[in-house]
Formats: structure tokens, sequence, C-alpha cells
């Protein structure tokens, strides 16, 4: 069982269709959102800093935001995904950056994290597992994007043509991990979706 799924349905089962299918979502506002949060962490310090992508996809957002913030040194970027074919093609695409088959119980440490519409997908039964080790794995900044934002009440789960999970969890108990794991968290609604702002509450995420 993967720590979240990503159904390979016939449309999307190469990067070219899945960039043809997500290609309504690539000027999606809280994408420059995310992107801004981080360059803005790393901006003007005297040091590269790691960070980690969970689910980079087709690596959209590599392409126009991260990749740029690590040809100039501001951060080491690490991908991870768990499509072993998106690995593969990442690699032959961008050749000397750093793609990985993994998900978030393969993570390392990093400075940074990020991860976008990944959670939602999480069996129901580990996303408590998977976002608290993506917390883990972050020493001063986490940065994740919901296309399904926590609402209230009970968390609703749907199987999704049996290969994909799509959860809308409740937001009191998403945040009891976040603060439970030492974070403090900003959230701005960008459009439909939420982008959370996770700093470490011991000021090493400032």
């Amino acid at each position: 069982m993967t720590d979240y799924s990503r159904a390979t349905w016939a449309t999307t089962d190469t990067p070219k269709k899945w960039d043809a299918f997500m290609a309504h979502d690539n000027g999606n506002p809280s994408r420059y959102l995310a992107y801004y949060l981080i360059a803005r962490h790393v901006w003007g310090q005297e040091r590269t800093s790691s960070m980690a992508e969970v689910g980079f996809g087709g690596a959209q957002d590599f392409r126009w935001a991260w990749r740029q913030l690590h040809d100039r040194g501001l951060v080491g970027y690490t991908g991870y995904e768990i499509m072993a074919d998106f690995v593969e093609w990442a690699g032959e695409r961008y050749p000397g950056y750093d793609f990985r088959a993994g998900g978030f119980m393969d993570l390392e440490e990093y400075d940074i994290t990020y991860t976008r519409h990944t959670l939602e997908h999480a069996h129901p039964f580990l996303w408590r597992k998977c976002l608290a080790r993506l917390l883990r794995a972050t020493r001063e900044l986490c940065v994740l994007t919901w296309f399904m934002p926590p609402g209230h009440g009970n968390a609703m789960a749907r199987n999704w043509t049996g290969q994909s999970w799509q959860n809308k969890y409740d937001q009191g108990k998403v945040l009891k991990v976040v603060k439970g794991m030492g974070f403090n968290v900003t959230i701005w609604p960008v459009a439909t979706n939420e982008v959370w702002e996770m700093r470490r509450d011991d000021g090493s995420g400032t």
C-alpha cells in the first residue's frame, strides 16, 4: 500500500498526457503563492536551503519555479514521485537534478518541503501518518496546497474508480497534527485552493 495514490487512468498514463490533463491548473494562482512563500524564505540567505517536493508529477512546478531557485543556488532541490515512469521521464528531461521514486514515507530531512494536491489522495487510514512524516522531515518551512481544503465535520472519503482516494478532512483534526508536530500555520485561501504555510514554532522557520 503506497502512502498516497495517483490514478493511472488511460488518459494520463504518460507525462505528456498528464501535462494535457493538468493544463487547466498550470496558471492556478496558488502555484505562484507557493513559489512566493518559498522564494521569500530563501532570498538573501548566505547558504543553500535543501528542499523536497513530494509528488512532482509532470514537473509542472519544477520547470518554472524550483529549477530557477536551484540553479541560482538558493535551494538544493529533490523531487519525490511514486510513479516510476514519471521519475524516469524527469531524469531524462532534466538531467543533473535529483528526482527519486518515493513518497512521504521516503523523505529524508530538508529545510523546506512542498507538496501540492497529494494528501487528498492518501489512504484514509494513513493521512495523519503522511502529514506527520512530512512535518517531521521539515526543519524550517512546509508549504502544502490543498484542492479540497479541510473543512468542519467528519472526514469524507470516497474511492474514485477504484484507483484513487479523494478525501476532505476535518480541519480541526488536521490542525491538531500540525500543532502537535510543533508548527504554526498560516492559511491562505486562493481561488478554490488553500495554501498552508507551516513554520516551526521554535523560530527556526522564520
